[in-house]
């Protein structure tokens, strides 16, 4: 099962991040604390359920090398979708 999660990004930037910035690395840690919290149960909360899925992450990893196995990309993904606070 491929995971999909949202990896904060902090670009460096000569000024003071802006609110959008700080919007996306809450996002992020919101999505990784979820993942945590919950990792045990992760496949009963996912949002997104096919019968026959097309991982695009699954075939981005097997265009890079990064896995090998052509049925990589019809891997189910989990999707983490947490209610924000």
């Amino acid at each position: 099962m491929n995971v999909v999660l949202p990896l904060p990004v902090v670009p460096q930037l000569a000024e003071a991040p802006t609110s959008t910035t700080r919007a996306h690395v809450q996002e992020a840690a919101t999505v990784a604390k979820e993942f945590l919290d919950n990792e045990d149960g992760l496949e009963v909360g996912n949002v997104v359920t096919t019968e026959h899925p097309l991982s695009m992450i699954g075939a981005a990893a097997l265009w890079s090398g990064w896995a090998t196995d052509p049925a990589v990309p019809h891997e189910p993904t989990l999707v983490v979708n947490p209610l924000m606070p």
